[in-house]
């Protein structure tokens, strides 16, 4: 919300609607995924039992046209790039060199949101250069194609609590008060059951209000030899107690 193009809540709802995430899925991870609408995975704990809870946005590009209409973008001038007060809808998405997937996906990103007269234009930068640009005090970005790694225990806060905003991981500097209240109440049960309940209604803001465009859920393999043994599954850690694997020689 730093940025002013993305501020209003429709804009940011018709990116989403405006980008066949299925298709990204597709092309870029040959099938290998699903698409994301929260910032949790389906296979924690926490995800909501009840997926109605919260809003969905399927690809549909007349939706995403109507929404940017709305919020009095339009094609003043023919050119093909929608305009508002005489200020272009265009913008630089970032993302880091030396990973093929977001490299491809920011192609894939620009020719879809072309089609509803949105120029996104990629730059791919060096990985320690992109981490100067986007951490405070610099937030060097329009846009970026990134990833988090989430933590086993589900807490949003770091990344959506305005209190995070100036300082934190909140790099979009997104601000919702309300959302700030449940996520400090979130904090304070001890309860997984509580706990869970009352993460639906934060995802439920987070799904509306698209502080993200949620893309997708990476399947991620592990290969290992048939006779390895004492190996731990582990979401986070690759070598998760590896001091007790070995190898059965028989």
């Amino acid at each position: 919300e730093k940025n002013e193009l993305f501020k209003d809540k429709k804009v940011r709802q018709a990116l989403t609607h405006a980008l066949d995430r299925q298709a990204l899925v597709d092309q870029v991870l040959d099938g290998d995924g699903e698409i994301a609408n929260i910032p949790e995975s389906p296979l924690s704990w926490n995800y909501p039992d009840n997926k109605d809870k919260f809003k969905t946005f399927e690809y549909d590009p007349e939706k995403a046209k109507k929404l940017l209409k709305e919020a009095g973008w339009t094609d003043s001038d023919g050119d093909g790039i929608l305009d508002k007060d005489g200020k272009k809808f265009s913008f630089v998405i970032k993302t880091n060199q030396g990973n093929k997937t977001r490299e491809d996906l920011a192609v894939v990103v620009q020719q879809q949101l072309k089609e509803i007269g949105i120029q996104a234009k990629p730059q791919i930068v060096e990985w320690s250069a992109l981490i100067e640009q986007m951490n405070p005090p610099n937030w060097d970005f329009d846009a970026m194609i990134m990833g988090w790694s989430l933590a086993t225990f589900p807490d949003q806060s770091n990344i959506f609590h305005s209190k995070e905003a100036e300082k934190g991981l909140n790099y979009v500097w997104y601000q919702n008060k309300k959302l700030d209240k449940l996520l400090d109440e979130a904090k304070t049960l001890k309860d997984r059951e509580d706990y869970k309940k009352a993460y639906e209604d934060i995802y439920e803001i987070l799904a509306e209000d698209q502080p993200y465009t949620f893309l997708y859920y990476t399947n991620y393999h592990r290969a290992m030899p048939k006779n390895m043994k004492g190996y731990v599954f582990h979401p986070k850690e690759d070598f998760y107690k590896a001091e007790d694997w070995w190898l059965d020689q028989k």
